[in-house]
């Protein structure tokens, strides 16, 4: 991917946000908005190798953080991904380009909030793609180093809403070193989530998982070990 913007655009692949969509007509089709392909955004079917891909265009839009390149790529193998890509281009000025997928004063008073659900909510391609991906946002090894002497854990919850975003995001325990860096990976990755299913419809639900950590001597995070759902049973 950052090779094709760098040959197409000549722009930098970290300056730019990519909008990634089906159709050849970038703007006209409603129900066609395109999805955010950050660097944590999975790419569901996406070909580089005989290049599907059909149209390029790169505009200037202005975001709340300020101007970016955005690069639209017209793929037909394009999957359509629920109703995230349109809230994300709806207001484009209120998209966090940091935590595209984390929203951080949500109301959820109107709504009903599931514990369980029919389908619940998960990660896109698994716990252990997943566990790479916050490894990689902190800049960690996959692979626990011989300076990793302990091991410890943070406990957290959030809800998941309807479109796939999470919301809510806090830690059960008490803060120690390093747990903000998880809670903030954990909403740079935010786009990876599916929401709860019932009866068919997407549903807001509530999600707990524990991330298990191996630290150093002095407490500092060394790697990120195994990552598990919870389930809170009453």
């Amino acid at each position: 991917m950052p090779d094709l913007i760098e040959k197409y655009t000549g722009l930098n692949p970290e300056l730019v946000t990519v909008r990634w969509l089906g159709s050849e007509n970038l703007n006209h089709r409603e129900n066609d908005t395109g999805t955010i392909i950050g660097s944590n955004f999975p790419l569901y079917s996406f070909k580089i190798g005989n290049s599907s891909v059909k149209k390029i265009e790169v505009d200037r839009v202005h975001f709340a953080q300020g101007e970016r390149y955005v690069v639209h790529l017209s793929d037909y193998s394009y999957k359509w991904s629920k109703s995230k890509a349109a809230l994300l281009f709806e207001e484009p000025l209120a998209l966090d380009t940091v935590f595209p997928c984390y929203v951080s004063d949500y109301d959820m008073q109107e709504y009903s909030i599931f514990t369980h659900a029919e389908i619940d909510p998960i990660v896109y391609n698994g716990l252990n793609f997943y566990l790479k991906k916050l490894s990689s946002t902190m800049e960690l090894l996959e692979v626990k180093p011989s300076t990793a002497t302990q091991t410890d854990s943070i406990t957290v919850q959030f809800i998941v809403m309807k479109n796939g975003m999470i919301t809510a995001l806090s830690s059960v325990e008490s803060d120690k070193p390093g747990h903000g860096d998880i809670l903030s990976a954990i909403k740079k990755n935010a786009c990876v989530w599916s929401p709860a299913i019932m009866g068919g419809r997407p549903v807001f639900c509530h999600k707990k998982m524990v991330i298990f950590y191996s630290i150093d001597n002095k407490g500092k995070i060394q790697s990120l070990d195994r990552v598990e759902y919870r389930y809170d049973h009453h």
